[in-house]
This record gives structure tokens, C-alpha cells and sequence, in this order.
């Protein structure tokens, strides 16, 4: 799958999962408040931004040697 060995393919599969549980919160929530759909996803990329981040300092370093 593009490279990826098994393990880091399980890691992005949970990452995408997660990202699409907490994208769907963030949409229900905006909707409860009157916000569009793509308002209340852009809304929330700070938050994606920052478990991004988290996710990307826990993958291995992997060296071309």
C-alpha cells in the first residue's frame, strides 16, 4: 500500500479513522450551531494540525544509509 510496510499502514488506518470520527463530531456539533458543513471542518484544522503533529513525532525514523 504506497510503500508502507504493515505496521505503518495500521498506524494511518487508525490515524484516518480517528480523523474521521472526531471530523464527524466537529460537523454535528457546527450543525447544531447553525455553521455549514466545510465551515465546521475548517473549523477544527487547528485541532488536525496538531494531532498530525503527534502522530508524526511517534512514526520511526527510518535512515537511508
Amino acid at each position: 500500500m504506497f510503500g508502507l510496510d504493515r505496521d505503518s499502514a495500521q498506524h494511518l488506518l487508525l490515524f484516518l479513522m480517528l480523523w474521521s470520527l472526531v471530523g464527524g463530531v466537529c460537523v454535528i456539533e457546527g450543525r447544531k450551531r447553525g455553521v455549514s458543513v466545510g465551515v465546521a471542518i475548517l473549523g477544527s484544522f487547528p485541532f488536525w494540525v496538531a494531532v498530525f503533529a503527534m502522530w508524526l513525532f511517534r512514526q520511526p525514523v527510518i535512515h537511508d544509509d
